[in-house]
């Protein structure tokens, strides 16, 4: 590149940037994957080390998150809120400790009313101790005795808490990946990667720059698998309209959102895309797999009516396409579903397929009349489930 395709990249990145942290920080309502944006962020990082003179007075680097919500209150912490350091690779971590002594519950802690966040359990893990007189509280071994001792979950701890000899070497690091990538389906929360922190008393740690120099954070790849996306199809519910790929691999369904994402990552019938394993049931889409072929089919367009009662569909500001009927009758099943779903009442052995089946009798229309309904009613619509219903 030349230096005018230098800077016209590096304005790119800033503003592409800037736009993802808004949708991730302020609106709740992230785009791309962190891979993603870590490989985006990691390009421009690497252009404004070259390129200082080019680095724009908005860029990304310079700061932590984005603008919050302005209904908050500020407050003033006595050292700076910084991030963590991503590395890769045994080098990145290696180099980034040779310095020495030279981010899932977001719009939980949004809501303006405590009670609100109360009800959503959220569970606390310490990891740090910000505000003490002692530079030994910046030893990780020091810390989490101290939360320990007073009654704070800590997280995962590897190597049993104690320290790793300095440089790791590639078997080590191998060994503490095998661990982490073999237990991370079974920990109570979702991760990508590790930290890594300074294990011994810092005399002077940094704790202005965004980037604090006793931590860093390693990514780690998370499962992924290719399948093929063998069509495109849509599923009404109470939040909206989505889009469900169905692929020719044991993974059946992916999730694609709206047409916005769709448009986003330009996927199409027929295109090899890598799913990424997650917590969730249905996967996540990493990206679309560049093939040879220039034979691709056309871009998936959401259609103007809804297809289950040919009601015209609206589009909300956030993106989210909507059927407005509320008698549709994929919208009030989605209801009722919802409604007895784990996460609202939990009515045990009330699945989708009894819901639509009663449903589809005309018994039921609403979630109330699951309290109307009769012996006779579930006999006659359900006989053989009658045993295990009475």
């Amino acid at each position: 590149m030349n230096i005018e395709q230098i800077l016209q990249k590096i304005i790119e990145l800033t503003k592409e940037l800037n736009h993802h942290a808004h949708c991730y920080y302020t609106l709740d309502k992230p785009n791309i994957t962190d891979k993603q944006y870590d490989s985006l962020y990691q390009e421009l990082l690497d252009l404004e080390k070259q390129y200082p003179e080019f680095i724009q007075s908005d860029s990304p680097t310079k700061r932590i998150g984005d603008k919050s919500d302005n209904d908050f209150g500020k407050v003033s912490h006595l050292f700076k809120m910084g991030s963590l350091m991503n590395c890769f690779n045994l080098d990145d971590v290696n180099g980034f400790f040779n310095t020495f002594p030279r981010n899932a519950a977001a719009g939980s802690l949004r809501q303006l009313d405590p009670n609100v966040t109360k009800e959503r359990n959220l569970n606390f893990i310490a990891y740090n101790i910000r505000y003490s007189n002692s530079n030994t509280l910046f030893n990780q071994q020091k810390i989490n005795k101290v939360l320990l001792d007073n009654g704070f979950d800590v997280g995962i701890v590897f190597n049993n808490g104690e320290c790793l000899s300095y440089p790791l070497s590639e078997e080590t690091l191998d060994s503490i990946i095998k661990q982490y990538t073999e237990d991370k389906d079974g920990y109570p929360f979702e991760t990508d990667g590790l930290v890594f922190k300074y294990g011994y008393d810092l005399e002077e740690p940094n704790l202005f720059n965004k980037y604090p120099d006793y931590a860093c954070a390693y990514k780690v790849e998370s499962e992924t698998a290719v399948t093929k996306v063998t069509s495109i199809d849509l599923q009404i519910g109470m939040s909206g309209v989505k889009t469900v790929m169905l692929s020719g691999t044991s993974v059946s369904r992916v999730t694609g959102n709206n047409q916005a994402y769709l448009n986003n990552l330009d996927i199409r019938v027929g295109d090899l895309i890598r799913i990424k394993k997650s917590c969730e049931i249905i996967p996540k889409i990493v990206h679309v797999i560049p093939t040879k072929d220039n034979h691709r089919s056309e871009p998936f367009k959401m259609p103007e009516n809804c297809p289950c009662c040919n009601t015209k569909l609206e589009q909300t500001d956030t993106g989210i396409t909507k059927c407005p009927n509320r008698k549709c009758p994929e919208v009030e099943v989605k209801m009722i579903e919802h409604f007895v779903s784990k996460g609202c009442m939990d009515i045990k052995g009330l699945g989708e397929k009894i819901v639509r089946k009663l449903y589809n009798d005309r018994y039921i229309s609403t979630p109330l009349d699951l309290y109307r309904l009769t012996i006779d009613q579930l006999s006659d619509s359900l006989n053989i489930f009658q045993m295990n219903l009475i």
